[in-house]
């Protein structure tokens, strides 16, 4: 049974040996996934997560599911009825899982300058990631998964532009994705 994004969970593909190569096919991870996320679902008052091991060819693979907090998402702006996707943009965003100081340029120790654009070629989809408070430090894997919950909470499902709140450890780097 399908049904719409909500927002409450989150999968990661991981490797339990980084150092292995492994192959799987969509369609596995596709009903991994599947039974994880109804089992995340099933009770709507308590999310639950869940670990998906020796996936894979070799069994090197897994998946986690994580709670996710939709409440950091907000979808803002007229409906419009054709959005990009923004998945050739989220495919080639940053993902790197170390700590990175964002911050407004002539800051110390700022590594990533904000705001930091990232669009498409087309212009039909861009993401800016901003802050309004002192510089902060996050990853760019965070940002990344906010940024897919807003392509498919917002983008996606209600054809509107989108926001988040909720990065970093102190001021609150925000990541905006409209389409």
């Amino acid at each position: 049974m399908s049904r719409p994004a909500d927002g409450l969970c989150a999968i990661e593909i991981i490797a339990k040996n980084i150092a292995l190569a492994d192959s799987s096919t969509i369609t596995h991870f596709r009903r991994w996934s599947r039974n994880m996320i109804n089992t995340c679902q099933a009770d709507q008052n308590e999310v639950k997560g869940g670990i998906a091991t020796s996936m894979g060819a070799s069994g090197n693979l897994g998946l986690i599911l994580t709670k996710f907090n939709p409440e950091l998402i907000v979808c803002r702006g007229p409906k419009t009825p054709i959005l990009a996707d923004c998945e050739v943009l989220l495919n080639s965003m940053p993902v790197a899982d170390v700590w990175q100081k964002f911050g407004n340029s002539g800051d110390p120790g700022v590594q990533i300058q904000l705001p930091y654009v990232i669009e498409e070629l087309d212009r039909r989809c861009k993401i800016t990631v901003y802050s309004t408070g002192a510089p902060d430090e996050e990853k760019w894997y965070a940002v990344w998964k906010h940024a897919v919950a807003i392509a498919r909470l917002c983008v996606s499902e209600e054809s509107k532009p989108g926001s988040t709140y909720g990065l970093g450890e102190i001021s609150d780097p925000s990541a905006t994705v409209l389409a």
